[in-house]
């Protein structure tokens, strides 16, 4: 019986996780820690409020790492992979769980807002009429108000958690992989 194909956003979705995600991980033959390791930078800057300035970031790290702990180097094409997750498009949903997340870390549980709440602030700084850096410099006025700490503490607990979750989850794969491709 012929499989039904997936709706056309699911299988590009699923086309562009195996190209940016499985794949890298898969060639090259490098160790599974080193792989993890890349994983667990890509989900780390993944789930920083950092939307824009990932890919220097990345790469800021992964050069120190490379000069200052070359033992910990890690796959900078799977990092990348993760951190095309999140973008412009999903980054109001991000920011809106780390600034809820960082309110109740800080004890801020009086005066709640709501996700459209947020996202209307959100959209007011990101003008898309104007330029990157209008939108970006914007951005970083909007979130030196009442957001900028509750964001940058709420997306703490996320980040390391999906990082080492992410790590694990790796290692686990690529070793079950190499265990089946064993035999």
């Amino acid at each position: 019986m012929p499989r039904p194909s997936a709706s056309p956003p699911l299988r590009r979705t699923r086309i562009l996780l195996r190209r940016h995600l499985i794949r890298p991980m898969l060639i090259g033959g490098h160790s599974p820690g080193y792989v993890a390791r890349g994983t667990a930078v890509g989900i780390f800057l993944t789930f920083t409020p950092s939307v824009g300035f990932q890919v220097p970031l990345l790469m800021g790290v992964w050069t120190l790492t490379r000069l200052l702990a070359p033992r910990q180097d890690f796959h900078f094409a799977v990092a990348f992979g993760w951190t095309l997750l999140s973008n412009w498009f999903t980054l109001p949903p991000l920011y809106y769980l780390f600034w809820i997340t960082g309110r109740v870390l800080l004890g801020q549980w009086g005066q709640p807002a709501g996700f459209d709440s947020f996202s209307n602030r959100l959209e007011a700084a990101l003008n898309p009429e104007q330029g990157l850096w209008d939108s970006l410099t914007g951005l970083a006025d909007h979130l030196a108000g009442d957001l900028l700490w509750p964001l940058l503490l709420g997306c703490l607990p996320w980040a390391v958690a999906g990082s080492l979750a992410g790590h694990w989850l790796t290692l686990r794969f690529l070793e079950r992989r190499r265990v089946g491709r064993g035999r």
